[in-house]
């Protein structure tokens, strides 16, 4: 695998109120050794911000808009049905944006777009056929290097491209992790400049800390799927199914 340009864009986080921090999940799947994490609850809404940025689906388009006001800035015609849409800007300028269409019948279309200037214009490019899985996370590192994390199928969980989204690799992480159903793209922790990949793998979710090679951080067990995974002021949190939100601590 590539090593990752530390270019994220930057994850700014409202203030946060955490209830329940240090206590641990009450309990560990069977047979896990990996150390156990702590999710400590989130009673605030924490956003992914992509540098004041957000999307979502309205009116059969995807409209990409300012957080601040609401000014949009650009909507994208919708030419499948609404699923689910990913933002990952690089700086104030340059970013992308991946959609995705509902898994009819094992086929989801995957649709890349890139932006130079905010959104005021993008190009487009079909990314379907290069990635099996149905994509979970989109992290772009540079215009370059992007990541993006699926639900595994025949080929893999985790792929990285180097060329602006023209060729697709999968990669992995840990050799001797077996039965692993879903991978997120990596993140960096730009307070600390470090970068963490979570995988769910069987009963549990696993973190790995990118030190020259990935390492085994810890793991967690979540009845709940995980929706989003970011990192902002040195701490790494999560978004469930439920909408609950997660800060995970080690021991």
């Amino acid at each position: 695998m590539t090593r990752i340009y530390f270019k994220l864009a930057a994850l700014v986080l409202t203030t946060a109120l955490i209830a329940g921090c240090g206590k641990k999940v009450e309990e560990q799947a069977a047979g896990s050794v990996e150390q156990e994490l702590t999710l400590c609850e989130a009673e605030s809404f924490i956003p992914d911000n992509n540098f004041g940025l957000s999307s979502f689906f309205e009116k059969g388009n995807i409209v990409v808009a300012e957080l601040s006001d609401g000014t949009v800035l650009n909507e994208i015609p919708v030419t499948f049905d609404e699923y689910r849409v990913f933002l990952s800007m690089i700086d104030e300028n340059n970013g992308y944006l991946l959609y995705c269409s509902t898994p009819g019948a094992g086929q989801m279309m995957k649709l890349l777009y890139f932006t130079n200037d905010r959104w005021l214009s993008f190009t487009e490019a079909d990314i379907s056929l290069q990635l099996d899985g149905y994509p979970t996370s989109l992290s772009a590192m540079s215009e370059e290097q992007l990541f993006i994390g699926t639900q595994m199928r025949s080929n893999g969980f985790l792929f990285e491209t180097t060329n602006g989204g023209r060729d697709w690799t999968s990669f992995t992480v840990d050799g001797s992790i077996k039965n692993c159903q879903n991978g997120y793209a990596p993140i960096v922790d730009k307070e600390n400049n470090i970068a963490y990949v979570l995988l769910k793998c069987d009963e549990n979710y696993l973190l790995y800390q990118l030190n020259d090679v990935w390492e085994k951080k810890g793991s967690f067990p979540l009845d709940a799927f995980v929706e989003e995974f970011f990192a902002s002021d040195g701490e790494l949190y999560i978004v469930d199914s439920e909408g609950k939100q997660y800060r995970i601590e080690g021991e």
